[in-house]
């Protein structure tokens, strides 16, 4: 089996691609859960570090990067904290 990533020419596209996967933008990190991400129905999309080898603090790190890159390339503005 070969997996063939297509890199989506526009914002909307990338948009549709993950929604045609059941992902709906904007992501964000789990309340309760470290290194769960979610998306805007509250439905887990992944999960970094599944197997706990990494400290909570950098596992939110990766965790709100990965949220920001992929936020972003949805057409999401990042806000400063």
């Amino acid at each position: 089996m070969r997996l063939e990533i297509v890199n989506p020419g526009t914002t909307e596209a990338f948009v549709a691609a993950l929604a045609g996967c059941g992902v709906k933008l904007p992501l964000a990190l789990h309340s309760q859960e470290v290194g769960s991400v979610i998306d805007a129905d509250n439905h887990e999309v992944f999960v970094v570090d599944v197997h706990s080898e990494l400290s909570d603090e950098v596992t939110e790190y990766i965790a709100s990067w990965l949220v920001l890159a992929v936020n972003t390339c949805g057409g999401f503005k990042a806000v400063r904290t």
